[in-house]
């Protein structure tokens, strides 16, 4: 037993600017289980998250993602005094630098992935120690969640200075592992083999992910713990009747070719060349990011241009919850074309 309530420190990586699914997924689960009465608090790292539901975390963020970057280049920044991390790390700060969009594409992270997931033994000690310390001082928690395996270079520090038990969710590491070119791939993985035996647990979203990723990360089957993913469904409005109006083909989700909105595309054209579905439309929302997002998108219109349809398509940009609910009711079919 211990003299405080059951304590649970949940890590979430924000992604800049971004609307991540990660991030909407850690900031749900968290408030619920607060609302459940769990004292469970959520922590930013790298930048702030962004949401489309209440933004329950903290407003504090560790490995500020600036942070992190200039202790990998250079050791002047390894050696800051804290006044000058603190401004780097706020929030504020983060918010104005990853407001535009950026890369934040694996292949152009190898060093600093590798650096990250080495902990203590890396060029971002002091982060480490600052987030261990913090947890140890402000919240002393029970249990230490991880949204993915990629941060867990804080886990030994962790186990050694807390001595809490350390669950990790698996949702989409080996997609970012495999985009990191060599050697940094095979370094990374050889590193996250060996701190995934450090964790007490995983959690995943389906039995095909958690064989998959047991193989993948040398990880015992009885380790893991399949959690299906959530909806929070409080502001679902009620099902009415859908308007007289042409059917309508919906995309939601970011703007980039691993989501394969150019495959919904192909088959949208070849759709409407049919007489019966001639009227079709195509809807589309989602978070579009920097140059070659841009470009990707373009490309799509070009097409759509060139076969006499952009007329029947229409990009509705980044949209709020309310928005998508809106979206989502004005569609009659959603598409998931995903490369993976």
């Amino acid at each position: 037993m211990t003299d405080h309530s059951f304590q649970v420190a949940y890590l979430t990586p924000g992604a800049g600017g971004m609307i991540c699914g990660s991030c909407l997924n850690d900031n749900m689960l968290a408030s619920q289980l607060q609302r459940l009465g769990c004292d469970c608090v959520l922590v930013p790292l790298y930048t702030p998250i962004r949401t489309d539901e209440p933004d329950v975390s903290i407003r504090k963020v560790f490995f500020g993602g600036v942070n992190v970057y200039l202790q990998q280049k250079s050791g002047l920044f390894r050696s800051l005094p804290r006044w000058a991390d603190r401004v780097l790390d706020s929030p504020r700060f983060l918010r104005a630098v990853t407001g535009r969009a950026i890369s934040v594409e694996a292949k152009h992270l190898g060093g600093l992935t590798v650096s990250m997931i080495r902990g203590e033994e890396g060029r971002q000690r002091k982060e480490i120690t600052r987030l261990v310390e913090w947890l140890a001082r402000d919240l002393r928690p029970d249990l230490v969640h991880l949204s993915n395996l990629m941060i867990a270079g804080c886990v030994p520090r962790i186990k050694q200075r807390l001595g809490a038990a350390v669950l990790v969710t698996l949702q989409g590491d080996d997609i970012f592992l495999d985009e990191l070119v060599e050697p940094y791939r095979s370094e990374a993985l050889a590193e996250l083999k060996q701190l995934a035996r450090q964790v007490d647990g995983f959690l995943v979203h389906s039995r095909y992910y958690a064989d998959y990723m047991a193989d993948y990360f040398d990880i015992p089957p009885a380790k893991f713990h399949i959690v299906p993913l959530g909806l929070s469904l409080s502001d679902l409005p009620p099902p009415v009747a859908p308007p007289a109006r042409p059917p309508t083909i919906g995309y939601l989700a970011r703007i980039c070719e691993a989501k394969g909105l150019h495959n919904l595309v192909d088959a949208f054209l070849e759709l409407r060349r049919r007489d019966a579905a001639s009227q079709v439309r195509l809807h589309v929302a989602g978070y579009l990011g920097g140059r070659v997002e841009q470009q990707y998108l373009a490309r799509q219109q070009d097409k759509l241009r060139a076969a006499g349809a952009l007329d029947a398509f229409r990009y509705f940009g980044t949209i709020s919850r309310d928005e998508k609910l809106a979206f989502l009711a004005g569609i009659d079919v959603l598409s998931v074309p995903t490369t993976y």
